[in-house]
């Protein structure tokens, strides 16, 4: 009895190598597209302790010395940083009126945001505070 030996036709390689290339493709893209979102999402950290450290700085200070502070922020790029983050600061006057209170209470609403430029719009974050 004799046996043959079975040998792969060109065009089975063809195909098979085809298969191979879409599923390396399709890993390629994934490893891309999470090393992006990984970027991003890091890029967002920063810019939320951005946001974070400048508020508490306003917290530490009186209503009329944080205004002014607020009114003077215009950081574009913000020092010590490797990106072009901007910060910029705005407020609002307010006012709380307490039952049981002769006088209401004023306070200062600030409102710092940190903007970043990304693929393909630029990303901000915004945080408010009351300053009383």
């Amino acid at each position: 009895m004799k046996t043959r030996s079975r040998a792969y036709i060109m065009l089975e390689v063809a195909v098979g190598g085809a298969m191979i290339a879409v599923v390396i493709m399709g890993v390629l893209t994934a490893l891309a597209d999470g090393r992006t979102r990984n970027a991003y999402a890091g890029r967002d950290v920063i810019a939320s302790q951005l946001v974070l450290a400048k508020l508490e700085e306003y917290r530490t200070m009186t209503r009329a010395n944080a205004k002014a502070a607020c009114t003077a922020l215009s950081e574009n790029p913000v020092p010590n940083q490797q990106g072009r983050y901007t910060r910029t600061c705005g407020w609002v006057d307010g006012s709380d009126a307490l039952p049981g209170l002769i006088s209401a209470i004023p306070f200062t609403t600030l409102t710092v945001t940190v903007s970043y430029p990304a693929t393909p719009t630029a990303r901000t974050l915004n945080a408010m505070t009351r300053v009383y």
